[in-house]
């Protein structure tokens, strides 16, 4: 293919820039608008000082429950909504009596009325109980019951909350009072787990107990995650900057049916001056994997990036330094993107927007002021993974992972 060839390519994309901007930001809502009616309700019960906020935010590992953010559904309770995923969050209850007779009659009202309408029923529900304490009382134990009575038995998970408050034979009392309270024959869908406080301990405990604390959240956002259907765990991954296997798992089924597309596209097949039919195939499957990955709070800062990589940089890869993988290429054959071409190049460019993306998640860089950095990485980096990926596919027909 010769520089005109080049040149006409890029012209004819570069008209479009405008429109493709605008394909992008929309795909992007689109795809999350699409899930909003699949996001799961996630009831956090408990005693006060539980850390029960603190949990949500280690869990999804962001700031979810913030305070000031919460909206009141009931005098004890405040609804978190992080887009995806809806908290309903107890502020907790005393000792008195009069306390927990009350705090017990918001908790069951909330799940019985919540039942009234489908997309706001409890899924999952986490109690937490303070290990610090080394109480598991049996008002816990009688709420709980009513709890998994209420919501026809939906799983639940018992948190034993800020295990570096307790001594090692408190926890283990405790964690038996509770194994005891809730035999595994009476109440299957009733799991325990163990969390830390990552703000009460210090510096030199914090790196010991890390390992600890990332193990055991992760340990309840994947019970979680398979205790959820398919579409109220797919908004639930994608609500949490963890699951980073799945949000790949879930970028794999997108980037398959962009290639299929791109091949169906690419059946005629297509003129390089058509090329732009596939550009808004690869901005769309950007867009989505963009969402996957939580990257959606700077991604409108990315839009020109975003349009300069696809239309500009694997413009120029595909048209010029790679033509030599392209059999034919320079001729009157080579004129054209035939079903291979265009499948490889779509698929190659998925699955190098997913590194990238881990990449960022990695780092953290998920505010508007790590925007450049989150550039100079697409910049630098997702072409070069570009070419390896289409170089792979081009040779095997198939990923090489």
């Amino acid at each position: 293919m010769d520089d005109n060839s080049n040149l006409d390519f890029e012209k004819e994309v570069g008209e479009s820039e405008e429109s493709l901007n605008q394909k992008f930001a929309r795909e992007r809502r689109e795809f999350i608008d699409s899930l909003k009616n699949s996001r799961p309700c996630i009831l956090v019960a408990g005693p006060s000082g539980a850390g029960k906020s603190t949990l949500i935010n280690t869990v999804m590992k962001k700031n979810v429950a913030r305070t000031g953010y919460g909206r009141p559904v009931t005098q004890t309770c405040d609804l978190y909504e992080d887009g995806l995923v809806r908290f309903y969050d107890t502020k907790g209850y005393e000792s008195s009596p009069y306390a927990q007779t009350s705090f017990e009659n918001d908790v069951i009202g909330l799940i019985e009325e919540r039942e009234k309408t489908p997309d706001s029923a409890v899924d999952i529900v986490w109690y937490c109980v303070s290990a610090g304490s080394g109480r598991f009382t049996d008002f816990d134990a009688s709420l709980v019951r009513k709890i998994c009575q209420s919501t026809a038995n939906k799983p639940l998970a018992i948190v034993l909350t800020k295990q570096d408050h307790a001594s090692m034979e408190s926890a283990d009392a405790l964690r038996e009072s509770v194994r005891n309270t809730f035999p595994e024959d009476v109440f299957s869908n009733i799991e325990i787990f163990e969390t830390y406080d990552p703000q009460s301990v210090n510096e030199e405990e914090a790196r010991n107990l890390d390992r600890a604390l990332n193990g055991a959240s992760n340990a309840l956002f994947k019970w979680t995650q398979d205790h959820l259907d398919d579409a109220h765990r797919q908004a639930f991954v994608l609500a949490s900057r963890r699951g980073f296997d799945e949000k790949e798992e879930l970028c794999e089924k997108y980037i398959r049916l962009a290639t299929g597309a791109a091949a169906t596209i690419a059946a005629s097949p297509v003129p390089f001056s058509d090329a732009p039919l596939l550009v808004a195939t690869q901005i769309a499957l950007m867009a989505k994997i963009f969402s996957i990955w939580g990257i959606d709070e700077i991604a409108d800062n990315l839009t020109g990036t975003v349009s300069t990589l696809v239309t500009s940089s694997l413009g120029r890869s595909v048209a010029g330094s790679l033509a030599k993988l392209i059999p034919g290429v320079g001729t009157v054959a080579g004129a054209a993107i035939n079903t291979t071409v265009a499948s490889s190049i779509t698929y190659a460019f998925g699955k190098a927007t997913v590194v990238c993306c881990r990449k960022i998640n990695d780092l953290n860089l998920n505010s508007e002021e790590n925007v450049d950095k989150v550039k100079n990485i697409l910049n630098s980096e997702l072409v070069q993974i570009f070419r390896q990926y289409f170089s792979d596919y081009m040779k095997n027909g198939k990923s090489e992972d």
